[in-house]
């Protein structure tokens, strides 16, 4: 027997220690309701079980984040629903209205007074459309420096269409239907959206040079003194052919708006016509030729010669029969236009002269260094074109801006139109046809973006448009007359056709995150109860284990106070 060593108390002590822990540990799960209280309880199981969490709390968040969603949805497709009803429809009954000839002028000036309470209502609604201070129908998305980014001629996107021929396009214009674009030897290809053309011969002329549009109708000039005319691009009449000579060609024909045409070109001579019918010819003393014309509000302006030899500007404002020349030796003009009461000639090496009555001109140099073939004012600027890709532009006629970088290719331009619909379309070499579509600021979309899961990338977007007046395109809607109420109906429909078509899209943004939000409500459901049979407590088997570690904690201490006993014994031995 020894006493130094009690090992029959330490097994007992060590016993309780344990039971005791274990019994704190039953305790403490008990109590808390997890399994896992701390990283020792199950390591590998907290580090699931937190990364679990964090799912399960952006689940739950990514659910609000829905909810929200919805709501500023409801409240878009609520203010769309105010501008389409009652204003648009509204003013569509006054269109149809103006449009009845028992109408006078007066009675129109008053429904127009209408009209334009209405179109400031749209604008009221669209400007305070908002949910949690976001416009919901205007775009305030673009900051400084992306406005910057998209002014002209950025917000243009140039494509290049295909024009189906090799063969040179000369010029291109526009009826407001349809494109015609001449093709040397080749008649004309013909768009009524500037992607898709068609090839179609002309009627009697072997070779065109120049196209334009008076009223409807395209007059296209060329070979032979040809001169032909259509309404739809397809179907052409020859309504000239004065002289059989191939070398004889017009280059350009202009009208004043009414019945005054000229038709000018080479050998020395220039057609007029009081009725786009009937022509005379009118030869030349001095032996000039003509290369352009056009129109300018009180006389005809032409460039002389080919644009290459010739020095000389030439106007008259009685039909031809009086003629003033300008000489400008360090221009040789060659193209022509008028806008904005100014007068624009294009000239070799990237020169130009701009002049406000035709007899005064002041010559520039563009950014281009080529000839520039042609020249237009789209109502805001003027916009040339020419060799290697050369385009230029200016508003005011003096001071140009190279926008030769945005071009898709750098072939020969020889013709640019711009439509009413915001369109540029530039013809040149072997058949090259750019379609340049302007994006407006005020008709960007942008994008709302949600966050809809508990991960990066998990978002939907949600394309908000401007539906102000300017964006509908009924800003300056005038039922004035009968033909623009007539006009009017048509733009209206256009408007009500984009709001409905809005608030379309607003509807099916529901639809969708709806969905989505009962999807991510069954996700968050099944993650927590993955997450609970990792984390928390089994109560029922843990009460099991704390009455277990409790009675083995008070036997352990009972069977201590034996051991300790044990020792005692071996007193009865020094007795």
């Amino acid at each position: 027997m020894i006493i130094n060593h009690n090992l029959q108390s330490l097994n007992a002590n060590n016993s309780l220690k344990k039971n005791t822990l274990n019994t704190s540990k039953s305790l403490e799960k008990l109590s808390s309701g997890l399994r896992i209280n701390r990283a020792s309880d199950d390591s590998a199981g907290l580090a699931i079980s937190e990364k679990m969490r964090a799912q399960i709390r952006g689940l739950s968040q990514a659910v609000r984040n829905i909810q929200d969603g919805i709501s500023l949805i409801q409240t878009a497709e609520g203010g769309i629903s105010q501008i389409i009803t009652p204003p648009l429809q509204r003013m569509r009954e006054l269109a149809i209205q103006a449009a009845n000839g028992t109408l006078t002028d007066s009675d129109r000036k008053k429904l127009q007074d209408e009209v334009n309470q209405l179109k400031s209502g749209i604008n009221n609604i669209a400007q305070n459309t908002e949910f949690n201070g976001i416009k919901l129908l205007i775009d305030e998305s673009l900051n400084t420096n992306q406005k910057n980014l998209m002014s002209f001629p950025n917000n243009i996107e140039f494509t290049i269409r295909d024009s189906s021929i090799t063969n040179h396009l000369l010029n291109v214009a526009w009826n407001g239907h349809q494109y015609v674009a001449v093709a040397r030897e080749d008649g004309v290809v013909v768009s009524n959206d500037g992607i898709n053309w068609t090839q179609v011969d002309l009627e009697k002329i072997k070779v065109a040079f120049g196209v334009t549009v008076v009223g409807d109708k395209f007059y296209v000039v060329g070979t032979n003194a040809g001169i032909e005319v259509s309404t739809d691009g397809i179907n052409w009449e020859s309504i000239h052919a004065g002289n059989e000579n191939i070398y004889h060609q017009f280059n350009s024909i202009a009208s004043d708006g009414n019945n005054k045409f000229i038709a000018v070109g080479f050998l020395s001579t220039y057609y007029t016509s009081n009725d786009g019918v009937n022509w005379v010819e009118h030869p030349l003393s001095n032996g000039w030729n003509f290369g352009d014309v056009v129109w300018a509000e009180d006389k005809f302006v032409a460039t002389g010669g080919d644009g290459f030899s010739s020095e000389q500007i030439a106007w008259t404002d009685d039909l031809g029969l009086t003629w003033h020349n300008i000489t400008l030796p360090e221009l040789k003009p060659s193209k022509i236009t008028y806008g904005n009461g100014v007068i624009i000639a294009t000239g070799q090496d990237g020169k130009i002269a701009y002049s406000s009555d035709g007899d005064n001109w002041t010559t520039v140099q563009t950014p281009a260094t080529k000839p520039l073939n042609d020249i237009i004012w789209d109502g805001e600027r003027f916009l040339a074109c020419g060799w290697d890709g050369s385009f230029v532009y200016s508003e005011d006629g003096k001071n140009w801006t190279n926008i030769e970088s945005v071009l898709p290719t750098n072939k020969q331009l020889q013709g640019i139109v711009f439509s009413g619909d915001n369109k540029y379309i530039l013809v040149g070499e072997d058949g090259l046809i750019i379609e340049g579509v302007i994006v407006h600021l005020e008709n960007q979309q942008k994008n709302l973006k949600l966050q809809t899961g508990a991960n990066s990338g998990n978002s939907m977007d949600i394309i908000l448009q401007d539906l102000r007046t300017s964006s509908l395109g009924i800003d300056d809607l005038s039922i004035l007359t009968q033909k623009d109420a007539d006009d009017a109906i048509k733009t209206i429909d256009s408007a009500i056709a984009k709001a409905s078509s809005y608030r379309s899209s607003m509807g099916a943004y529901q639809n969708a995150l709806e969905h989505l939000a009962s999807n991510v409500s069954n996700a968050e459901l099944n993650l927590s109860s993955a997450e609970s049979r990792i984390r928390d407590v089994d109560m029922a088997k843990e009460i099991m284990n704390f009455q277990k570690n409790n009675i083995l904690s008070q036997a352990a201490q009972a069977m201590l106070a034996q051991a300790n006993q044990v020792q005692g014994a071996i007193l009865q031995l020094l007795k």
